[in-house]
Formats: C-alpha cells, sequence, structure tokens
C-alpha cells in the first residue's frame, strides 16, 4: 500500500470558476511561509493536467487536488460540501475564489485583488495570520471591506428570510442589527471556530440554483453566517488593512472611515442642490427611545431636518409602525420635530416598507428628485436600491456603537438584566451614539478612524495666487488633526461647482493635499459676497496625525480652487506646527565595552551640545546631533566615554527637533536629533571625554566626534 500523504496544518480552497486566473493566484500562494495542501474546485476537469502542473510549482505546496463541481453554490458550496471532509483534517483553512463579477459589464479587477491582497499580501503578513491563530483566539482573519460598498452592507439585506431559517440549525439567534463579517467570502478561518457549518452536511441541493442573483442565496448567507459562528464559539476576527498594513479587532476601519466623511453641511448642501423631496425615517433615524415612554431626537438629524425646512423642501416622515398617527404625533412633538408636509405611517395607509408597498405608492406620487434617510439597511436602503433612488444611510445609536472601541463593553452588557439595559440604552441611544455623522466640535464616536486622505500633490502647476480668500479658523490637534475655516473664489456665481483641495506644503517644497467638507457658511457670504452666493465658503478638513510629522515640521497651510474650468491657489499665513513639548531625559546606568577601540572623527557629524553639568554623582548631558545628511537615518547615535584606555558605549535614545529641522531645510526628515542623557555611574571619575558615535548598521561605517571634558 502506497504512503499516505500527511495533511499540513494549512489547507488552501479554491474555487477557480475562472480558469485563466490560476497564474495570478499561483504568485499569491507563493506568499504562504509554510507547507500548505490546496484544494481546487473547477467547473470541469478539461485542463486537469494543465493546471496540476501549475499549482506543483508553488514553493510550499504539500498536496493538490482538483474536484469539478457543480455551477450551484458559487464558491461556497464546494468548501461545505465538495471539500468538507478534507478541509476537517486542517487546522487553518483560506477560502479564495476567482471572482470577476462580470455582472457590472466587465471583470471587476480591483475587487479581487484588494481582497487578495486582505489574505495574501505577502509573506510577513502571512506569518503574522498564522501568530494570530496561534497566540491571539482568532477565529476569522480577513481583509478590509472593498470602497465599492457602503456601510449598509454589513447586514443581512435581501438574506434576512434565509438567515431567519439557518441560523437556528446552528444555535444562533436572529438579530437584525448590522455585524461585521468577510464581504466577498475571502477569509482565512480556524476550523475549529467554524466546525459546526461543516457539521451541517450541507448537499448542493440545500444551495439555490444558479440565476445571477446578487443576495437572498443561502450562500450569501454563509458568506455572512461565518462571523458569526466563529464569535459564538469566542473566537475573534481580524481585519487586514492592506493601505496601513495592520490588524484590527472586531471589525474594519475602512467602512466607518469612509462614512464618517459625511456630516449634516456637506448632506444638506446636496439636498438643496439636487432634491425636491426629502423623506425621513422616524424611529431611530430622527428620534431614538430611551425608554418605554421616553423618546429623544437624534441631534444632528434633527439639525438636518430643520435645514431642510429652511431650504424650502417637501418633507415627508414616514414608518413601518403598529402606533396610531395620533401617538406618533405626540412623540414628534415632545422631541420637537414640527413643520413636516406630510406623515406616512404603516398602520394608517394599511402599506408597508417590508413588502415595498408604501415605496411604490411614495415613488408614484413623487417620482423625481427624492432622497431618503434612514437607519435600516433593508427597509431604508435596499428598498430604495432596489428601485434605482437615492437614499442616504444613517446607522442607529445601536449599531454606530457596534463598530466602535466600545463594543467589548456593550456586548457585556447586552442581556435581560433591567439594569443593564438601562445602561446600555443611556450609554448608546442618549451618549456619544446619538449623533449620527462627524461633529467636529465633540468628541466623535471612533475619533482615531476619521479622517480625509492625504496625497501627495503632483504636477502642481503655479496658477495666480488669489488674495483675500482664504482663512484658517481652528487646528485641533488629538488622535484627528482638525483644520477648518473658509475660502472662495471671487466674482463666482454659483458656489455648487466649487471645487477645494487643503494644502500642506513643509519646508522642503514638497507640497500634500486633502479633499475637504463643504461647511453652510451664511456669514462669510453676507461680508464678502456683495451679492455673490458664498454660503458654501466653509470648509472642514480631518487629518491623520500619523500621516504628518507635525511634531518635527511645520506645514504652510493653503487651498487650491476650481471654478470654471480654471484652477487658483492661495497660501494663507497659517501654519500646522508642533507645540514643543520637553524631552524625558534619559537614564544611564551602564556602558558596555566596545569592541570598536579606535575612533573616528569625522566632520560629516552636525551636533550641538547645548548643556553639560556635573556633580559627584552624575553628568547631564544635553543637544542634539546627527550624521551624514540625508543619510542619517541610517545612522544610530551612541553616547560614550573613555576610560582605562577602553572605550564604553551606551545607546542613546532621541526625540524629536523641529527647530533644527527647519535650519537644515536640505536634510529631509530630521525627525529625532534631541537627546536629553543623564548618566549615573558609581564609583567613577567624570573628568573624561564624552564621545559622540554614529553608526550604520547598513555598511558598518563608524563616525565619532569628541566632546572635550574642557566643554564644562
Amino acid at each position: 500500500m502506497p504512503n499516505q500523504i500527511q495533511c499540513a496544518e494549512i489547507g488552501v480552497h479554491l474555487h477557480l470558476y475562472y480558469e485563466d486566473l490560476a497564474d495570478e493566484f499561483c504568485e499569491y500562494f507563493q506568499h504562504i511561509p509554510e507547507s500548505f495542501d490546496l484544494y481546487v474546485s473547477v467547473k470541469n476537469l478539461d485542463h486537469l493536467n494543465e493546471l496540476q502542473k501549475k499549482f506543483q510549482k508553488i514553493s510550499n505546496v504539500n498536496q493538490v487536488v482538483l474536484k469539478e463541481t457543480p455551477n450551484r453554490g458559487r464558491d461556497i458550496a464546494p468548501f461545505y460540501v465538495l471539500f468538507r471532509e478534507e478541509l476537517q483534517n486542517h487546522k487553518y483553512l483560506l477560502h479564495v475564489h476567482s471572482k470577476k463579477s462580470l455582472y457590472k459589464g466587465k471583470e471587476d479587477v480591483t475587487w479581487r485583488r484588494d481582497a487578495m491582497d486582505g489574505v495574501l499580501k505577502d509573506a510577513s503578513m502571512v506569518k503574522e495570520v498564522l501568530r494570530l491563530f496561534r497566540e491571539e483566539r482568532a477565529g476569522i482573519v480577513c481583509g478590509e471591506m472593498t470602497d465599492q460598498l457602503p456601510l449598509d452592507a454589513f447586514h443581512w439585506l435581501g438574506c434576512k428570510e434565509k438567515a431567519k431559517e439557518f441560523l437556528p440549525r446552528i444555535g444562533i439567534p436572529f438579530s437584525n442589527d448590522m455585524f461585521f463579517y468577510p464581504i466577498g467570502s475571502f477569509f482565512w478561518a480556524k476550523q475549529e471556530a467554524i466546525s459546526d457549518l461543516f457539521q451541517q452536511n450541507l448537499t448542493y441541493e440545500d444551495f439555490d440554483e444558479e440565476d445571477s442573483q446578487l443576495d437572498g442565496t443561502l450562500a450569501h448567507v454563509l458568506e455572512r453566517v461565518v462571523a458569526l459562528v466563529s464569535e459564538k464559539n469566542n473566537f475573534k476576527i481580524f481585519v487586514y488593512n492592506n493601505e496601513e498594513k495592520v490588524f484590527y479587532k472586531d471589525f474594519g476601519r475602512k467602512p466607518i472611515k469612509n462614512y464618517f466623511r459625511r456630516n449634516v453641511e456637506s448632506i444638506g448642501r446636496y439636498i438643496a442642490y439636487n432634491c425636491d423631496v426629502v423623506s425621513f425615517d422616524i424611529f431611530e433615524t430622527l428620534i431614538t427611545r430611551i425608554n418605554e415612554e421616553l423618546y429623544i431626537p437624534r441631534k444632528d438629524i434633527k439639525n438636518l431636518f430643520e435645514y431642510v425646512k429652511e431650504c424650502k423642501k417637501r418633507i415627508i416622515l414616514l414608518s413601518d409602525t403598529c402606533l396610531p398617527r395620533q401617538t406618533v404625533e405626540d412623540i414628534l412633538h415632545r422631541c420637537g420635530i414640527e413643520g413636516y408636509d406630510e406623515l406616512w405611517l404603516s398602520s394608517e395607509l394599511k402599506l408597508s416598507e417590508e413588502d415595498g408597498s408604501m415605496w411604490d405608492a411614495f415613488f408614484e406620487k413623487y417620482p423625481q428628485k427624492t432622497i431618503h434617510i434612514g437607519n435600516d439597511p433593508v427597509l431604508d436602503c435596499n428598498r430604495l436600491a432596489a428601485r434605482e433612488k437615492t437614499y442616504i444611510f444613517t446607522p442607529s445609536p445601536k449599531d454606530l456603537a457596534r463598530f466602535s472601541d466600545d463594543y467589548e463593553k456593550i456586548k457585556a452588557l447586552s442581556t435581560d438584566d433591567v439594569g443593564d439595559v438601562l445602561t446600555l440604552t443611556k450609554l448608546v441611544n442618549e451618549g456619544k451614539y446619538n449623533e449620527a455623522f462627524y461633529n467636529s466640535k465633540k468628541e466623535p464616536q471612533g475619533k482615531k478612524w476619521i479622517y480625509n486622505q492625504l496625497r501627495f500633490a503632483e504636477n502642481l502647476l503655479a496658477e495666480p495666487a488669489v488674495e483675500g480668500v482664504f482663512s484658517v479658523e481652528q487646528i485641533l490637534k488629538e488622535d484627528v488633526i482638525h483644520i477648518s475655516g473658509w475660502s472662495f473664489v471671487p466674482n463666482m456665481t454659483d458656489d455648487s461647482f466649487f471645487e477645494r483641495k487643503l494644502l500642506l506644503k513643509d519646508p522642503y517644497g514638497k507640497i500634500y493635499e486633502a479633499d475637504v467638507d463643504a461647511i453652510f457658511r451664511e456669514d462669510v457670504s453676507e461680508q464678502y459676497g456683495n451679492g455673490v452666493n458664498y454660503r458654501f465658503a466653509g470648509f472642514e478638513c480631518n487629518l491623520n496625525k500619523d500621516d504628518l510629522k507635525v511634531d518635527t515640521i511645520p506645514y504652510q497651510l493653503g487651498i487650491k480652487s476650481k471654478s470654471a474650468g480654471k484652477t487658483y491657489y492661495s497660501w494663507g499665513d497659517a501654519y500646522l506646527n508642533s507645540d514643543y513639548m520637553p524631552p524625558k531625559e534619559q537614564i544611564i546606568e551602564s556602558f558596555s565595552i566596545s569592541e570598536e577601540k579606535e575612533l573616528h572623527e569625522s566632520s560629516l557629524v552636525e551636533y550641538e551640545i547645548e548643556s553639560l553639568e556635573k556633580n559627584e554623582d552624575f553628568v547631564k548631558i544635553t543637544g542634539w546631533a546627527f550624521c551624514n545628511g540625508n543619510q542619517h537615518i541610517y545612522y544610530q547615535p551612541m553616547l560614550g566615554i573613555i576610560k582605562d584606555d577602553k572605550l564604553m558605549l551606551s545607546k542613546l535614545e532621541t526625540y524629536n527637533r523641529g527647530d533644527v529641522a527647519l535650519n537644515y531645510p536640505k536634510v529631509h526628515y530630521l525627525y529625532r536629533v534631541g537627546f536629553a542623557a543623564v548618566i549615573r555611574l558609581k564609583n567613577m571619575s567624570y573628568e573624561t571625554d564624552f564621545i559622540l558615535r554614529f553608526f550604520n548598521n547598513y555598511n558598518a561605517d563608524v563616525r565619532d566626534v569628541i566632546i572635550s571634558k574642557d566643554f564644562c
């Protein structure tokens, strides 16, 4: 009997519906740094030998198994049916497939490659995935959601009814709340975390016949439920952001960042120029419930409601509710919601958002220039998307909290205990998750994730500067760098076509740009307009602190404006720079004897000793130093002493010195050149020379400067 091949710890399933993508997957599989078994499902075995040879050439592949699969259940059915027995022999699983999304009219390469980068970016990333499985109790690891989908995709949507049928089989109660899952079904899984799904013994007949469905099939249910079953089994989900090269726990941050780019002003501006009729969902959108009798408004949605009223738009409030009209009107009145034009209630009209009859009636009456604002991903979003109508998704307070740092706390309070329920409601509905949009004047939910993308401004042309149209009013530097002010192009007659970018110019001449959000500023229009409308002259921009070296480099702020096909640049007097923070002193208790006794005095070292104090107990030395100009980043600074004809060294800790960077504008990125060391060595005479040594780890180059004892 021939020897059986022993299974590797890692099992990889590739559903290769499009065989022309085999080479692309072979390249990605080269990033798996450990032995793995590869299981490939194909629609037929016509090219079996050719594919087998390709996959066998992958570096760490242990065995390759190809099987034919019917075109039913897409990539999901082969995973749980065709290779069910084989995959249960592995500790760690990877599931990927040859997604082309041809329903869009052409191949969508971006989605597939973004998804593959989310699970197989490179070997170091995969090593970290395996470490998360082995050390951090990871159950699912996947990439961030594609930019092509909105936040409301994190819901059952069209799978709601099928989910209600399937979830009891695996002991999970149905919830209509939002949740994070690997959208697109590219994911790593610990087999133990999702074993419940293999144990369902699904067959191809359980899956829907292929009919180009975009949602609503069992395959779409299983795409979502993999995250829930992992959580049920007390495993964690980790999400890899391939742009930032970091893993996040519990949920991805990209959809949250994209959602929070909006605010009341930017949405109000869109409505002002594009809509005649605005409808608001009532419960958990316009108002939220605190207890059996108390409702309160969601502050920023109410502000948007008031702004829409000022714009003289027709406002319809609607709800799928069993409450009578008088009760709803009383609740709205107590919440200060007045002045709407119509109130559509399912209890009165005998129409329903659930079955779509309310929307059919609504769009028959108002066929054009409408926008709906609501919190339910199905009733307020999915139903409108199916009718190709415009909507704005505003997650409920509870759903916003789900995608926040408070998630663990909220899970702990999600019990039947009355006290927990009241605490949770106050924390979520009345607290910081009451507001649906980013509010720069308050600490927002998930503030550290909210920023406008910063880009290097290539091919920036020297257009004429525009005088007197740019003002920075506020710069806040916390987790997010918030910059706000106003700007406009003189004599522009219609600011609806006004495009702007915030510019940041560093001392070296490099210019960066970021999108800004338009803010309603009637005061600017009144002061400077002279009959011209500058109502949306205000702007806000939120930048990721890590994208800018604000601890070191000051950036001059400006605005790039486009109007009527012409681009203008305006540079102001405002600077984004650092607040000087005194360094923490480094305490040196010991030196190591250097193997290199000879000194290499060099003129390549730039330095200044700003203070050198000594007494019988210690020596304190402060200053700054760097070596070899733009190559300074390769040199590690050390502080040394000469004792008994021996050179003794200690690594020197450095901190940011923006003033030094400004004094050496031709040397790029002098971030960490300052030092403040206190030497405390017992039984040592401090009558010695001090040495600044710079060592290049790449080519072993050594540069020394002697700081004479005569200095002090």
